[in-house]
Protein backbone atom coordinates (compact mmCIF):
# COMPACT_ATOMS: atom_id res chain seq x y z
CA UNK A 1 0.00 0.00 0.00
CA UNK A 2 1.29 3.46 -0.93
CA UNK A 3 0.06 6.61 0.81
CA UNK A 4 1.18 10.08 -0.38
CA UNK A 5 1.52 12.37 2.61
CA UNK A 6 3.67 15.42 1.74
CA UNK A 7 5.43 17.41 -0.97
CA UNK A 8 8.21 19.99 -1.07
CA UNK A 9 6.12 23.03 -1.99
CA UNK A 10 6.31 25.89 0.51
CA UNK A 11 3.03 27.33 1.78
CA UNK A 12 3.41 30.75 3.42
CA UNK A 13 -0.26 31.60 3.82
CA UNK A 14 -3.15 29.82 5.55
CA UNK A 15 -5.21 28.13 2.77
CA UNK A 16 -8.60 29.30 3.98
CA UNK A 17 -10.48 28.25 0.83
CA UNK A 18 -9.07 24.73 1.06
CA UNK A 19 -9.97 24.49 4.74
CA UNK A 20 -13.50 25.76 4.05
CA UNK A 21 -14.10 23.26 1.23
CA UNK A 22 -12.88 20.36 3.39
CA UNK A 23 -15.12 21.50 6.25
CA UNK A 24 -18.16 21.79 3.95
CA UNK A 25 -17.59 18.27 2.63
CA UNK A 26 -17.44 16.92 6.18
CA UNK A 27 -20.53 18.82 7.30
CA UNK A 28 -22.59 17.76 4.27
CA UNK A 29 -21.50 14.14 4.67
CA UNK A 30 -22.41 14.17 8.35
CA UNK A 31 -25.82 15.68 7.59
CA UNK A 32 -26.74 13.42 4.67
CA UNK A 33 -25.06 10.13 5.58
CA UNK A 34 -25.09 10.14 9.37
CA UNK A 35 -28.21 12.12 10.29
CA UNK A 36 -30.59 11.63 7.36
CA UNK A 37 -29.41 8.44 5.64
CA UNK A 38 -30.87 5.86 7.98
CA UNK A 39 -34.20 7.65 8.26
CA UNK A 40 -34.51 8.26 4.52
CA UNK A 41 -33.38 4.76 3.61
CA UNK A 42 -35.93 3.11 5.87
CA UNK A 43 -38.75 5.35 4.62
CA UNK A 44 -37.87 4.81 0.95
CA UNK A 45 -37.54 1.06 1.37
CA UNK A 46 -40.94 0.88 3.06
CA UNK A 47 -42.63 3.04 0.42
CA UNK A 48 -40.99 1.07 -2.40
CA UNK A 49 -42.11 -2.21 -0.87
CA UNK A 50 -45.70 -0.96 -0.52
CA UNK A 51 -45.73 0.21 -4.13
CA UNK A 52 -44.38 -3.12 -5.37
CA UNK A 53 -46.94 -5.05 -3.32
CA UNK A 54 -49.78 -2.91 -4.72
CA UNK A 55 -48.51 -3.46 -8.29
CA UNK A 56 -48.07 -7.21 -7.76
CA UNK A 57 -51.55 -7.59 -6.23
CA UNK A 58 -53.15 -5.64 -9.09
CA UNK A 59 -51.26 -7.70 -11.66
CA UNK A 60 -52.34 -10.95 -10.04
CA UNK A 61 -55.98 -9.82 -10.29
CA UNK A 62 -55.45 -8.93 -13.92
CA UNK A 63 -53.94 -12.35 -14.71
CA UNK A 64 -56.74 -14.20 -12.89
CA UNK A 65 -59.40 -12.17 -14.69
CA UNK A 66 -58.05 -13.28 -18.05
CA UNK A 67 -57.41 -16.93 -17.22
CA UNK A 68 -60.51 -17.54 -15.10
CA UNK A 69 -62.96 -15.67 -17.30
CA UNK A 70 -65.91 -17.91 -18.29
CA UNK A 71 -65.58 -18.98 -21.87
CA UNK A 72 -61.88 -18.04 -22.08
CA UNK A 73 -60.34 -19.56 -25.21
CA UNK A 74 -56.70 -19.52 -24.16
CA UNK A 75 -55.86 -17.26 -27.06
CA UNK A 76 -56.18 -14.28 -24.79
CA UNK A 77 -53.06 -13.48 -22.88
CA UNK A 78 -52.49 -11.20 -19.84
CA UNK A 79 -50.58 -8.04 -20.54
CA UNK A 80 -46.80 -8.32 -20.15
CA UNK A 81 -45.52 -6.71 -16.97
CA UNK A 82 -44.01 -3.66 -18.71
CA UNK A 83 -47.21 -2.96 -20.66
CA UNK A 84 -49.27 -3.52 -17.54
CA UNK A 85 -47.30 -0.81 -15.69
CA UNK A 86 -47.83 1.59 -18.60
CA UNK A 87 -51.60 1.00 -18.68
CA UNK A 88 -52.18 0.85 -14.91
CA UNK A 89 -52.07 4.66 -14.35
CA UNK A 90 -54.99 5.09 -16.79
CA UNK A 91 -57.19 2.83 -14.66
CA UNK A 92 -58.58 0.70 -17.52
CA UNK A 93 -56.79 -2.61 -16.86
CA UNK A 94 -59.13 -5.63 -17.02
CA UNK A 95 -59.65 -7.31 -13.64
CA UNK A 96 -58.18 -4.51 -11.48
CA UNK A 97 -60.81 -3.25 -9.05
CA UNK A 98 -61.05 0.48 -8.26
CA UNK A 99 -59.90 -0.22 -4.68
CA UNK A 100 -56.70 -1.85 -5.98
CA UNK A 101 -56.20 1.05 -8.38
CA UNK A 102 -56.55 3.56 -5.51
CA UNK A 103 -54.17 1.56 -3.32
CA UNK A 104 -51.54 1.60 -6.06
CA UNK A 105 -52.03 5.33 -6.73
CA UNK A 106 -51.65 6.14 -3.01
CA UNK A 107 -48.48 4.04 -2.72
CA UNK A 108 -47.02 5.69 -5.81
CA UNK A 109 -47.84 9.20 -4.51
CA UNK A 110 -46.24 8.34 -1.14
CA UNK A 111 -43.02 7.15 -2.79
CA UNK A 112 -42.81 10.22 -5.00
CA UNK A 113 -43.29 12.48 -1.98
CA UNK A 114 -40.44 10.78 -0.11
CA UNK A 115 -38.19 10.92 -3.19
CA UNK A 116 -38.78 14.66 -3.51
CA UNK A 117 -37.53 15.13 0.04
CA UNK A 118 -34.66 12.64 -0.15
CA UNK A 119 -31.20 14.23 0.13
CA UNK A 120 -29.48 11.82 -2.27
CA UNK A 121 -32.05 12.16 -5.04
CA UNK A 122 -32.14 15.94 -4.70
CA UNK A 123 -28.45 16.74 -4.17
CA UNK A 124 -26.68 14.13 -6.34
CA UNK A 125 -26.24 15.00 -10.01
CA UNK A 126 -28.56 13.14 -12.40
CA UNK A 127 -28.60 13.27 -16.19
CA UNK A 128 -32.33 12.69 -16.69
CA UNK A 129 -35.44 14.87 -16.58
CA UNK A 130 -35.07 14.93 -12.77
CA UNK A 131 -32.03 17.23 -13.11
CA UNK A 132 -32.12 20.34 -10.92
CA UNK A 133 -29.69 23.27 -11.43
CA UNK A 134 -28.43 23.29 -7.84
CA UNK A 135 -27.18 19.71 -8.26
CA UNK A 136 -24.21 21.12 -10.21
CA UNK A 137 -22.94 22.56 -6.92
CA UNK A 138 -24.30 20.16 -4.31
CA UNK A 139 -22.98 17.00 -5.96
CA UNK A 140 -19.43 18.32 -5.39
CA UNK A 141 -19.94 17.95 -1.62
CA UNK A 142 -21.77 14.60 -1.56
CA UNK A 143 -19.99 11.27 -0.96
CA UNK A 144 -21.09 7.66 -0.97
CA UNK A 145 -19.26 6.54 2.17
CA UNK A 146 -16.36 7.16 4.53
CA UNK A 147 -13.79 5.62 2.18
CA UNK A 148 -14.97 7.81 -0.71
CA UNK A 149 -14.97 10.94 1.48
CA UNK A 150 -11.61 10.47 3.20
CA UNK A 151 -9.83 9.42 0.00
CA UNK A 152 -11.02 12.52 -1.84
CA UNK A 153 -10.27 14.92 1.01
CA UNK A 154 -6.81 13.45 1.62
CA UNK A 155 -5.73 14.00 -1.98
CA UNK A 156 -7.40 17.41 -2.08
CA UNK A 157 -5.58 18.53 1.08
CA UNK A 158 -2.27 17.61 -0.57
CA UNK A 159 -2.80 19.22 -3.97
CA UNK A 160 -4.92 22.28 -3.13
CA UNK A 161 -2.88 24.44 -0.67
CA UNK A 162 0.06 25.20 -3.03
CA UNK A 163 -2.42 26.02 -5.81
CA UNK A 164 -4.40 28.36 -3.56
CA UNK A 165 -1.15 30.04 -2.49
CA UNK A 166 -0.02 30.44 -6.09
CA UNK A 167 -3.33 31.51 -7.66
CA UNK A 168 -4.94 33.36 -4.76
CA UNK A 169 -8.24 32.45 -3.14
CA UNK A 170 -10.58 33.71 -5.87
CA UNK A 171 -8.82 32.04 -8.79
CA UNK A 172 -8.49 28.84 -6.79
CA UNK A 173 -12.25 28.77 -6.17
CA UNK A 174 -12.79 29.27 -9.92
CA UNK A 175 -10.51 26.29 -10.56
CA UNK A 176 -12.41 24.10 -8.08
CA UNK A 177 -16.01 24.87 -9.02
CA UNK A 178 -15.63 25.35 -12.77
CA UNK A 179 -13.44 22.24 -12.86
CA UNK A 180 -16.22 20.30 -11.16
CA UNK A 181 -18.79 21.59 -13.66
CA UNK A 182 -16.60 20.77 -16.65
CA UNK A 183 -16.11 17.29 -15.19
CA UNK A 184 -19.90 16.83 -14.99
CA UNK A 185 -20.26 18.00 -18.58
CA UNK A 186 -17.63 15.46 -19.67
CA UNK A 187 -19.59 12.69 -17.95
CA UNK A 188 -22.91 13.68 -19.50
CA UNK A 189 -22.61 11.64 -22.77
CA UNK A 190 -21.91 8.44 -20.80
CA UNK A 191 -24.64 8.81 -18.16
CA UNK A 192 -27.32 10.69 -20.10
CA UNK A 193 -30.66 8.87 -20.08
CA UNK A 194 -29.60 6.40 -17.38
CA UNK A 195 -30.64 6.31 -13.74
CA UNK A 196 -27.00 6.57 -12.58
CA UNK A 197 -26.31 9.29 -10.04
CA UNK A 198 -22.97 11.15 -9.89
CA UNK A 199 -21.64 12.47 -6.60
CA UNK A 200 -18.32 13.41 -5.06
CA UNK A 201 -15.57 15.99 -5.40
CA UNK A 202 -13.41 13.77 -7.64
CA UNK A 203 -13.95 15.86 -10.78
CA UNK A 204 -12.97 19.10 -9.02
CA UNK A 205 -9.98 17.37 -7.40
CA UNK A 206 -8.91 16.07 -10.81
CA UNK A 207 -8.92 19.72 -11.96
CA UNK A 208 -6.50 20.43 -9.11
CA UNK A 209 -4.33 17.53 -10.32
CA UNK A 210 -4.18 19.04 -13.80
CA UNK A 211 -3.20 22.45 -12.44
CA UNK A 212 -0.65 20.87 -10.10
CA UNK A 213 0.97 19.05 -13.02
CA UNK A 214 1.40 22.32 -14.94
CA UNK A 215 2.57 24.46 -12.03
CA UNK A 216 4.49 21.95 -9.85
CA UNK A 217 5.61 19.23 -12.25
CA UNK A 218 9.10 19.08 -10.71
CA UNK A 219 7.98 18.94 -7.10
CA UNK A 220 8.80 15.85 -5.05
CA UNK A 221 5.91 13.94 -3.51
CA UNK A 222 6.67 11.75 -0.51
CA UNK A 223 4.95 8.42 0.20
CA UNK A 224 4.69 5.95 3.01
CA UNK A 225 4.59 2.35 1.87
CA UNK A 226 3.45 -0.72 3.79
CA UNK A 227 3.66 -4.33 2.62
CA UNK A 228 4.81 -7.84 3.27
CA UNK A 229 8.44 -8.73 2.77
CA UNK A 230 8.85 -11.31 -0.01
CA UNK A 231 7.05 -14.53 0.93
CA UNK A 232 7.19 -13.98 4.69
CA UNK A 233 4.33 -12.69 6.78
CA UNK A 234 6.39 -9.86 8.26
CA UNK A 235 5.15 -6.37 7.49
CA UNK A 236 7.62 -3.74 6.35
CA UNK A 237 7.17 -0.01 5.89
CA UNK A 238 9.28 2.82 4.59
CA UNK A 239 9.34 6.11 2.73
CA UNK A 240 9.94 6.98 -0.90
CA UNK A 241 9.47 9.97 -3.16
CA UNK A 242 8.83 10.63 -6.82
CA UNK A 243 8.43 13.74 -8.98
CA UNK A 244 4.96 15.20 -9.31
CA UNK A 245 4.84 14.69 -13.07
CA UNK A 246 5.46 10.94 -12.67
CA UNK A 247 2.84 10.48 -9.97
CA UNK A 248 0.11 12.35 -11.83
CA UNK A 249 1.17 10.73 -15.11
CA UNK A 250 0.65 7.28 -13.59
CA UNK A 251 -2.75 8.36 -12.29
CA UNK A 252 -3.69 9.63 -15.76
CA UNK A 253 -2.66 6.35 -17.40
CA UNK A 254 -4.78 4.46 -14.87
CA UNK A 255 -7.82 6.61 -15.69
CA UNK A 256 -7.41 6.00 -19.42
CA UNK A 257 -7.25 2.25 -18.78
CA UNK A 258 -10.46 2.37 -16.72
CA UNK A 259 -12.39 4.50 -19.22
CA UNK A 260 -13.99 1.58 -21.09
CA UNK A 261 -15.15 -0.18 -17.89
CA UNK A 262 -16.28 2.80 -15.84
CA UNK A 263 -19.85 1.45 -15.57
CA UNK A 264 -18.60 -1.82 -14.11
CA UNK A 265 -16.33 0.02 -11.67
CA UNK A 266 -19.04 2.51 -10.69
CA UNK A 267 -16.50 5.31 -11.19
CA UNK A 268 -17.09 8.43 -13.28
CA UNK A 269 -13.80 8.19 -15.17
CA UNK A 270 -14.91 10.59 -17.91
CA UNK A 271 -15.47 13.23 -15.22
CA UNK A 272 -11.95 12.69 -13.89
CA UNK A 273 -10.45 13.18 -17.33
CA UNK A 274 -12.60 16.21 -18.09
CA UNK A 275 -11.74 17.91 -14.80
CA UNK A 276 -8.05 17.11 -15.26
CA UNK A 277 -8.01 18.63 -18.75
CA UNK A 278 -9.69 21.81 -17.53
CA UNK A 279 -7.25 22.22 -14.63
CA UNK A 280 -4.24 21.82 -16.90
CA UNK A 281 -5.58 24.31 -19.47
CA UNK A 282 -6.57 26.74 -16.71
CA UNK A 283 -3.11 26.76 -15.13
CA UNK A 284 -1.36 26.95 -18.50
CA UNK A 285 -3.51 29.92 -19.57
CA UNK A 286 -2.76 31.82 -16.38
CA UNK A 287 0.94 31.35 -16.98
CA UNK A 288 0.96 31.77 -20.74
CA UNK A 289 -0.93 35.09 -20.79
CA UNK A 290 0.67 36.53 -17.61
CA UNK A 291 -2.70 36.82 -15.83
CA UNK A 292 -1.25 35.33 -12.68
CA UNK A 293 1.68 37.75 -12.74
CA UNK A 294 -0.61 40.74 -13.25
CA UNK A 295 -2.76 39.70 -10.33
CA UNK A 296 0.36 39.27 -8.25
CA UNK A 297 1.64 42.74 -9.16
CA UNK A 298 -1.66 44.08 -7.85
CA UNK A 299 -1.06 42.25 -4.59
CA UNK A 300 2.42 43.76 -4.51
CA UNK A 301 0.97 47.25 -4.75
CA UNK A 302 -1.39 46.41 -1.87
CA UNK A 303 1.44 45.05 0.27
CA UNK A 304 0.63 41.39 -0.13
CA UNK A 305 2.89 38.37 -0.09
CA UNK A 306 5.98 38.17 -2.24
CA UNK A 307 5.79 36.63 -5.67
CA UNK A 308 5.29 32.86 -5.64
CA UNK A 309 6.86 32.73 -9.10
CA UNK A 310 10.01 34.66 -8.12
CA UNK A 311 12.86 32.24 -7.53
CA UNK A 312 14.98 34.88 -5.73
CA UNK A 313 12.14 35.64 -3.32
CA UNK A 314 11.53 31.96 -2.66
CA UNK A 315 15.23 31.48 -1.96
CA UNK A 316 15.35 34.52 0.34
CA UNK A 317 12.42 33.23 2.39
CA UNK A 318 13.77 29.68 2.52
CA UNK A 319 17.24 30.86 3.59
CA UNK A 320 15.76 33.14 6.25
CA UNK A 321 13.74 30.23 7.62
CA UNK A 322 16.98 28.20 7.66
CA UNK A 323 18.77 31.11 9.43
CA UNK A 324 21.31 31.45 6.63
CA UNK A 325 21.17 35.22 7.05
CA UNK A 326 24.04 36.39 4.85
CA UNK A 327 22.81 34.42 1.82
CA UNK A 328 19.22 35.48 2.53
CA UNK A 329 20.32 39.14 2.42
CA UNK A 330 21.93 38.64 -0.98
CA UNK A 331 18.80 37.06 -2.48
CA UNK A 332 16.67 39.83 -0.95
CA UNK A 333 18.73 42.44 -2.77
CA UNK A 334 18.24 40.61 -6.05
CA UNK A 335 14.50 40.25 -5.47
CA UNK A 336 14.18 43.92 -4.45
CA UNK A 337 15.58 44.93 -7.85
CA UNK A 338 12.48 43.34 -9.41
CA UNK A 339 10.03 44.32 -6.66
CA UNK A 340 11.40 47.54 -5.14
CA UNK A 341 9.88 48.60 -1.87
CA UNK A 342 8.06 45.35 -1.18
CA UNK A 343 7.43 45.20 2.61
CA UNK A 344 8.01 41.45 2.96
CA UNK A 345 11.36 41.58 1.15
CA UNK A 346 12.42 44.69 3.07
CA UNK A 347 11.52 43.01 6.36
CA UNK A 348 13.50 39.85 5.51
CA UNK A 349 16.41 42.01 4.40
CA UNK A 350 16.31 43.99 7.67
CA UNK A 351 16.15 40.78 9.71
CA UNK A 352 19.09 39.29 7.80
CA UNK A 353 21.21 42.46 8.16
CA UNK A 354 20.48 42.61 11.89
CA UNK A 355 21.70 39.05 12.35
CA UNK A 356 24.90 39.60 10.38
CA UNK A 357 25.67 42.78 12.37
CA UNK A 358 25.03 45.58 9.84
CA UNK A 359 22.72 47.47 12.19
CA UNK A 360 22.64 50.79 10.35
CA UNK A 361 21.50 49.19 7.09
CA UNK A 362 19.08 46.99 9.06
CA UNK A 363 17.55 50.06 10.74
CA UNK A 364 17.07 51.77 7.36
CA UNK A 365 15.49 48.66 5.80
CA UNK A 366 13.20 48.19 8.81
CA UNK A 367 12.04 51.80 8.60
CA UNK A 368 11.22 51.42 4.91
CA UNK A 369 9.40 48.13 5.57
CA UNK A 370 7.23 49.76 8.26
CA UNK A 371 6.48 52.69 5.96
CA UNK A 372 5.42 50.38 3.12
CA UNK A 373 3.36 48.11 5.39
CA UNK A 374 1.40 50.86 7.17
CA UNK A 375 -1.60 50.46 4.87
CA UNK A 376 -1.86 46.67 5.16
CA UNK A 377 -0.35 45.73 8.49
CA UNK A 378 2.80 43.85 9.50
CA UNK A 379 4.02 40.40 8.57
CA UNK A 380 5.79 37.98 10.87
CA UNK A 381 9.06 38.84 9.08
CA UNK A 382 8.73 42.52 9.95
CA UNK A 383 8.08 41.94 13.65
CA UNK A 384 10.91 39.41 13.82
CA UNK A 385 13.24 41.91 12.15
CA UNK A 386 12.42 44.55 14.78
CA UNK A 387 13.09 42.06 17.59
CA UNK A 388 16.40 40.96 16.06
CA UNK A 389 17.53 44.57 15.69
CA UNK A 390 16.48 45.50 19.23
CA UNK A 391 18.63 42.67 20.60
CA UNK A 392 21.72 44.30 19.10
CA UNK A 393 21.05 47.98 19.81
CA UNK A 394 20.36 49.95 22.99
CA UNK A 395 17.57 51.65 21.01
CA UNK A 396 16.00 51.15 17.61
CA UNK A 397 16.41 54.82 16.69
CA UNK A 398 13.50 54.77 14.26
CA UNK A 399 11.55 57.80 13.17
CA UNK A 400 9.08 58.44 16.05
CA UNK A 401 6.04 58.06 13.80
CA UNK A 402 7.29 54.68 12.57
CA UNK A 403 8.22 53.66 16.10
CA UNK A 404 4.66 54.36 17.28
CA UNK A 405 3.27 52.29 14.40
CA UNK A 406 5.59 49.40 15.31
CA UNK A 407 4.59 49.59 18.99
CA UNK A 408 0.91 49.51 18.08
CA UNK A 409 1.48 46.47 15.86
CA UNK A 410 3.10 44.65 18.76
CA UNK A 411 0.10 45.51 20.92
CA UNK A 412 -2.31 44.24 18.29
CA UNK A 413 -0.24 41.07 18.05
CA UNK A 414 -0.63 40.58 21.83
CA UNK A 415 3.07 41.15 22.55
CA UNK A 416 2.99 43.82 25.29
CA UNK A 417 6.61 43.37 26.34
CA UNK A 418 7.81 44.13 22.80
CA UNK A 419 5.38 47.04 22.54
CA UNK A 420 6.86 48.36 25.80
CA UNK A 421 10.38 48.70 24.50
CA UNK A 422 9.12 50.17 21.23
CA UNK A 423 7.27 52.91 23.13
CA UNK A 424 10.28 53.43 25.42
CA UNK A 425 12.51 53.84 22.39
CA UNK A 426 10.31 56.66 21.08
CA UNK A 427 10.05 58.32 24.51
CA UNK A 428 13.77 58.13 25.35
CA UNK A 429 15.45 58.64 21.97
CA UNK A 430 13.37 61.68 20.93
CA UNK A 431 12.01 63.23 24.16
CA UNK A 432 11.29 66.56 22.47
CA UNK A 433 9.21 65.08 19.66
CA UNK A 434 5.44 65.60 19.74
CA UNK A 435 4.86 61.83 19.92
CA UNK A 436 7.20 61.24 22.89
CA UNK A 437 4.59 62.18 25.57
CA UNK A 438 2.05 59.79 24.00
CA UNK A 439 4.65 57.03 23.93
CA UNK A 440 5.59 57.50 27.60
CA UNK A 441 1.94 57.66 28.67
CA UNK A 442 1.12 54.51 26.75
CA UNK A 443 4.17 52.80 28.25
CA UNK A 444 2.85 53.52 31.75
CA UNK A 445 -0.59 52.17 30.83
CA UNK A 446 0.94 48.94 29.49
CA UNK A 447 2.78 48.38 32.77
CA UNK A 448 -0.48 48.66 34.68
CA UNK A 449 -3.04 47.06 32.38
CA UNK A 450 -1.13 44.40 30.45
CA UNK A 451 1.98 43.51 32.47
CA UNK A 452 0.44 43.82 35.95
CA UNK A 453 3.33 45.96 37.25
CA UNK A 454 1.66 48.93 38.99
CA UNK A 455 4.97 49.92 40.62
CA UNK A 456 6.66 50.39 37.26
CA UNK A 457 3.53 52.04 35.90
CA UNK A 458 3.61 54.53 38.77
CA UNK A 459 7.25 55.34 38.05
CA UNK A 460 6.43 55.89 34.37
CA UNK A 461 3.51 58.19 35.22
CA UNK A 462 5.78 60.21 37.56
CA UNK A 463 8.40 60.49 34.84
CA UNK A 464 5.71 61.68 32.46
CA UNK A 465 4.55 64.39 34.88
CA UNK A 466 8.13 65.53 35.49
CA UNK A 467 8.82 65.87 31.76
CA UNK A 468 5.48 67.10 30.50
CA UNK A 469 3.55 68.70 33.40
CA UNK A 470 1.45 70.85 31.06
CA UNK A 471 0.64 68.23 28.44
CA UNK A 472 -3.07 67.49 27.79
CA UNK A 473 -2.48 63.93 29.01
CA UNK A 474 -1.06 65.14 32.34
CA UNK A 475 -4.47 65.28 34.04
CA UNK A 476 -5.15 61.68 33.12
CA UNK A 477 -1.69 60.68 34.34
CA UNK A 478 -2.30 62.32 37.76
CA UNK A 479 -5.66 60.57 38.06
CA UNK A 480 -4.15 57.20 37.12
CA UNK A 481 -1.31 57.72 39.59
CA UNK A 482 -3.74 58.44 42.46
CA UNK A 483 -5.71 55.29 41.59
CA UNK A 484 -2.65 53.06 41.89
CA UNK A 485 -1.97 51.34 45.24
CA UNK A 486 0.79 52.79 47.37
CA UNK A 487 4.17 51.25 46.66
CA UNK A 488 5.24 48.58 49.14
CA UNK A 489 8.74 48.75 50.70
CA UNK A 490 11.29 46.49 49.09
CA UNK A 491 12.06 44.80 52.47
CA UNK A 492 10.69 44.75 56.02
CA UNK A 493 13.05 46.53 58.47
CA UNK A 494 14.11 44.45 61.47
CA UNK A 495 14.57 45.75 65.07
CA UNK A 496 18.16 46.54 66.15
CA UNK A 497 20.07 43.56 67.42
CA UNK A 498 18.41 41.01 65.24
Amino acid sequence: MFLPYAHDQTIRRVPWATITIVALNLVVFAATRVVLAERDLGSLEGATRRLYEAQASAYQDHVRSIRDRPGATGAERPLPWDEFLEVLPRGDVPGVAPAKQERWAAAKADLERLERGNADLNLDLVFTSDFRPWQLVTHLFMHEGWEHLLGNLWLFALAAPPLEYRFGTRLFLVLYFVGGWVAALAQWPAFHGTDVRMLGASGAIAACFGAFLVRHARSRVRFLWLGRFLVTSMLRWGELSMPGWLLIGLWLVQQLMFLSIQFDLHIAVSAHLGGFAFGAVFAYALRRFDWEKKLFERRLAMGGEASPDDADTDMAVALAQSRAWRDASGYCLRALEKHPGHPVLLAIHAQSLAHVGDVDAARAALGRAIEKAKATGPTEYLLDAAKALAERLPGLGLDPALGMVLARWFEDNDEPAEALWAYRDVADSTPDHALAPKALHRLAELHVRKLDRPDLGANAFRAFLERYPDHPLAAGARQALRALPAARPASIPLPPGR
